[in-house]
């Protein structure tokens, strides 16, 4: 295996930690270091460098879970694989767990090993490894202290810039069209993603100042080809109850020369919306000049069903809570099968976010899915690397 990494077992079970090293010395994984219990691991983590550690989530004295805080405490930034017999839905809390920690938990595997899994983690871990040579996103848990006047000279210095996506056709995997992402390229704290610093632009009330950014960004990305042709921008509330929203949205489209068909607003879920007289207009006038209007994040925030009844979307985004693990997890496959049957009766365009693999992207094959996005096809990227 090309460029293969230095790989760490953690299992109390002496069979399972030979099984394991043998499956990944077949994939070409020539340092192997087998561990059996959680602190002779995070010593070895402190004083040598680790890619990915397999971690079986099951052992006497310090389990699994307890490992996986100690690896945080202690810095390490890489990635975990997850190993266990586990119901479905003890792995997902488990990774919900380490959302906010330093390294990725890039998938979980179930005993006895499956070779074909094996190589999909790796291979996931190789795609991690080629998208770090973009700048780095500030670990969520490291304090990052940013002022107001840190903002105001970000935003009047280029600082927040767009990131792009693929968003892929499901049946022909081509690229259709990009999601932007914005981030806040620190000078002193790296690539800073919203959750860091959307509670400043809150306070400061800048949201229509950062949307005539990433807008305008995008707009300049369209007109020298640089990026596909179809690109979907997060809103924020902020945004979509301001009374001038969708007028100022046009206009710069007209002033820019873009027809604005090639824009799709993307409605976040999670946020809470009045409906008030501005939320009406405004994405009505975007839907009558042609902009798609996607509700984001699908089942995980306020009113959802209310707001598909009385709004005029034309794109439903499942969150990817629902698509990760969905080979093993039965809830989510019923409730992705509800999603996928509502949205085609309701004649919407269903979008799968958080594809990660190829067993994933494949086992979508039966919910019917429009259009993909995830890892699996590609990480948000900066423009320069994008192109």
């Amino acid at each position: 295996m090309c460029n293969a990494p230095v790989v760490m077992i953690v299992d109390d079970h002496p069979l399972h930690l030979m099984i394991l090293s043998k499956h990944l010395k077949q994939l070409g994984v020539t340092s192997v270091v087998e561990q059996s219990c959680a602190s002779q691991a995070v010593l070895y983590v402190k004083q040598h460098h680790v890619d990915v550690i397999f971690c079986d989530l099951l052992m006497p004295d310090q389990d699994g879970i307890d490992l996986l805080i100690e690896l945080n405490g202690v810095g390490y930034r890489n990635s975990v694989v997850l190993l266990s017999a586990l119901e479905t839905s003890v792995l997902s809390s488990v990774r919900s767990m380490c959302q906010t920690f330093a390294f990725d938990v890039i998938g979980a595997i179930r005993k006895p090993y499956n070779t074909e899994r094996l190589r999909s983690m790796l291979q996931e871990w190789q795609r991690g490894k080629s998208s770090s040579q973009t700048p780095m996103s500030h670990p969520l848990n490291h304090r990052v202290n940013v002022t107001e006047s840190d903002l105001l000279m970000g935003f009047a210095t280029g600082q927040i810039q767009n990131y792009y996506q693929t968003i892929v056709d499901y049946k022909t995997q081509q690229t259709v069209g990009v999601e932007v992402l914005v981030r806040w390229v620190h000078p002193q704290y790296g690539v800073l993603t919203p959750d860091r610093f959307f509670p400043l632009v809150e306070e400061c009330q800048l949201f229509n100042e950062l949307f005539d950014i990433v807008m305008l960004n995008s707009i300049q990305a369209l007109k020298f080809a640089r990026i596909p042709s179809h690109v979907s921008i997060n809103v924020s509330h902020f945004n979509i109850e301001n009374p001038n929203f969708a007028r100022h949205f046009l206009a710069l489209c007209s002033e820019h020369d873009i027809d604005p068909t090639h824009f799709t607003v993307e409605i976040t879920e999670t946020d809470y919306y009045k409906e008030s007289f501005q939320l009406f207009k405004n994405v009505s006038q975007l839907r009558v000049h042609g902009v798609s209007i996607s509700i984001d994040d699908f089942g995980t925030g306020y009113s959802s069903l209310l707001k598909l009844s009385r709004l005029p979307f034309n794109e439903l985004k499942i969150d990817q809570s629902f698509v990760k693990n969905i080979i093993s997890n039965k809830k989510n496959q019923q409730i992705l099968s509800f999603i996928s049957h509502m949205a085609h009766s309701l004649e919407l365009k269903l979008v799968a976010e958080g594809i990660e693999d190829k067993e994933t992207y494949e086992f979508l094959k039966k919910y019917k899915i429009d259009l993909c996005q995830g890892y699996y096809f590609s990480r948000p990227l900066p423009l320069e690397h994008f192109i």
